[in-house]
């Protein structure tokens, strides 16, 4: 039995045919420095015991429920890999949307982006990559994850600016075009409806809001938006999909606002755009 064969047997019934074939090209690119096609050309060359020996504990970690992102140290966004480990989300598709959806409104023109509780850094990253005119601002609670983006945004050869800030607290100095947040959205009551490797292994802190007001980072950035924003600004979120009656009871106590739900390529209630009169 070759390694491919044994790692894919070791993941059926944890994973489907393709995802686990996936996830053995990933090890395999990771562990011997194989691209997909010279996984091709030299599936059949020898394994060193030491790599042999990672595979298994890869296959090991795998098992119980480790994210295959943290065991590689690495994910991928719009394309780009990132640094990521347990101190920040792992990014996700849904969130590569709230990307694009900025993107299509402000591609080629000069403005100011402040992304709220940037974890990894991929929203920020991905805007200052696509979005070249933009100076963009970042923002998280957390110092180990302020040393990820800055390691990300590094290795991207883009200059953000970076800031330990908790917003439910405190507010930036100045004002921007642009105010992006993915904020924790999901009760705390939920906590055992969330998938076992996601709560054993991502942040809580990034994950889980208050039950008594799970919507407190939508309402504090919204309230606050004379603070955050220039004229003419717009807020963008990642939404809880189950929040959208929710959002809109809360949005509905402002009376200078208009706002646009949107939905994923599932269909779901993802995002929310919001502008002031």
């Amino acid at each position: 039995m070759t390694m491919r064969e044994y790692l894919r047997k070791g993941l059926a019934g944890l994973y489907d045919e393709r995802e686990a074939s996936n996830i053995v090209a990933m090890l395999f690119e990771t562990i011997k420095g194989w691209s997909r096609s010279d996984q091709i050309l030299h599936q059949h060359e020898h394994i060193s015991e030491s790599e042999m020996l990672r595979f298994h504990f890869a296959l090991k970690e795998l098992k119980k429920g480790r994210p295959l992102q943290y065991l590689l140290g690495k994910a991928w966004f719009r394309g780009k890999e990132y640094l990521v480990n347990p101190e920040v989300l792992i990014p996700r598709p849904e969130t590569e949307e709230l990307v694009g959806l900025i993107i299509e409104e402000f591609d080629y023109q000069s403005f100011s982006i402040l992304d709220i509780g940037t974890g990894s850094g991929c929203i920020a990253i991905s805007l200052a990559l696509e979005l070249p005119n933009a100076d963009v601002s970042a923002l998280d609670v957390s110092p180990e994850a302020l040393e990820i983006a800055m390691a990300n945004a590094s290795i991207h050869e883009v200059n953000i600016d970076f800031a330990l800030c908790d917003i439910l607290h405190e507010l930036p100095q100045r004002k921007y075009h642009v105010v992006v947040s993915n904020p924790p959205y999901i009760p705390l009551s939920e906590f055992n409806k969330i998938p076992e490797n996601v709560t054993a292994n991502e942040p809580h802190i990034a994950l889980f809001a208050p039950d008594a007001d799970p919507l407190i980072f939508y309402r504090r950035i919204t309230e606050h938006h004379k603070q955050l924003l220039l004229p003419d600004g717009k807020l963008f979120f990642e939404i809880h999909e189950d929040y959208k009656a929710e959002l809109e009871k809360m949005l509905a106590t402002f009376d200078d606002i208009q706002y646009t739900f949107h939905q994923d390529m599932q269909g779901k209630w993802r995002m929310l755009s919001i502008t002031f009169l």
